[in-house]
């Protein structure tokens, strides 16, 4: 963790502005002055507000993180400029058509989870708690192009689907 102009900054493989409620204004500005990567919204940082809907005014922001404990999150859905989403929490309803050009997304599994097959850039997926009713990974074999695929405590039984990814590089259960 660094300081950059009394701001919280992270440098965990994006250079990341990481905003307290208490200044949103002050602490864009920090990302907008040293055009930084990215921005992180947490509890566990001093964010106390239930959206995160400050995004609404900076579309271009290309790296978000939230955090678990943020119910709405859906002032991020004008963010058209999104690369890469780092999003925590359990039964997030998000609608990634709003993201078309998404390429890596780690997440909490959501059975809410809408149009993820509309991120033709996707190519990394991660995806924790991922227990989908079928026990096995169809309900993803929609995203044939993904390089990189990656699922943390899951309930899969079956690798039925896996062969749907022909461009995958890197497979990891765990």
């Amino acid at each position: 963790m660094e300081m950059m102009d009394g701001c919280k900054i992270d440098v965990n493989g994006h250079i990341s502005v990481i905003i307290n409620a208490d200044c949103i204004p002050k602490w864009m500005e920090v990302y907008k002055k040293y055009n930084l990567d990215g921005v992180a919204v947490s509890i566990f940082h001093d964010y106390k507000i239930q959206n995160v809907d400050f995004f609404r005014e900076y579309p271009e922001v290309k790296h978000i993180s939230i955090s678990e404990g943020i119910p709405d999150i859906s002032g991020s859905n004008g963010l058209l400029a999104l690369r890469s989403a780092i999003i925590s929490g359990k039964n997030r309803r998000i609608d990634f058509s709003f993201f078309p050009q998404l390429e890596v997304f780690n997440a909490d599994w959501s059975p809410y989870f809408e149009n993820l097959d509309k991120c033709i850039n996707l190519y990394s997926l991660s995806m924790h708690h991922y227990t989908p009713k079928s026990k096995d990974i169809t309900g993803l074999s929609q995203l044939s192009w993904l390089s990189k695929l990656k699922i943390n405590q899951s309930n899969i039984s079956s690798f039925h689907g896996l062969e749907e990814f022909s461009q995958l590089e890197e497979l990891q259960f765990n």
